[in-house]
């Protein structure tokens, strides 16, 4: 996939990469979210913009009270693909909704425990809301889980220089873009590699 705004090099896309500037996994809407990403640079954004952070999942689940890794075993927070477009289309036309509620809609814990015995935390742009919570409290909750995920100690920002090539674990991070002059012509060519291990688990 060629991430870029320039609708030359991806017209299908364009719009969608809005949402990159905001914390996300890939595929939380889904209930095998792919397992890992590998970017290439072909065209920079100004210098000092247009950084990638990661925040390492993991880390932040360890790092969790036991009271709250005990909390967030017995809750589960619903994913869309509408919630993840609110940001680039808040004002939605009857059609683009339609559009976005067809994609469905995926209930997965908090924590992801994964084969391995590891666990990590999952949150991010597509958490819709708490299943079961007050509306005020799903919000708040929600942004309180993104926002432990996304302190200084677990974050690593990459500055991109043409030749590089980075991999990452989709399903111990989350990731989002710097802010960047969007017609600059910043492109990535990217490979998703297919999951392997299912976030969704039984209610």
């Amino acid at each position: 996939m060629r991430v870029t705004f320039d609708k030359t090099a991806n017209p299908k896309y364009g719009d969608y990469f809005h949402g990159t500037f905001y914390w996300h996994i890939d595929g939380t809407h889904e209930d095998v979210p792919p397992r890992a990403s590998i970017a290439t640079p072909r065209v920079l954004a100004p210098e000092g913009t247009g950084q990638t952070v990661f925040a390492n999942t993991y880390a932040a689940y360890d790092d969790l009270s036991d009271a709250d890794k005990s909390r967030f075993e017995t809750i589960r927070i619903v994913h869309s693909k509408a919630a993840s477009m609110r940001v680039t289309y808040p004002n939605p036309s009857p059609t683009e909704l339609a559009h976005f509620s067809s994609f469905p809609h995926k209930s997965h814990p908090p924590v992801w425990t994964h084969r391995s015995g590891r666990k990590s935390l999952v949150a991010g742009l597509s958490s819709d809301y708490v299943e079961g919570m007050d509306p005020q409290e799903s919000a708040g909750l929600i942004r309180w889980i993104k926002n432990w995920m996304a302190q200084r100690r677990y974050v690593y920002t990459h500055q991109w220089r043409m030749g590089d090539l980075l991999i990452w674990d989709n399903t111990g991070t989350m990731h989002r873009v710097l802010e960047f002059d969007k017609s600059c012509g910043r492109r990535l060519h990217r490979v998703t590699l297919v999951g392997e291990e299912s976030l969704a688990q039984a209610a």
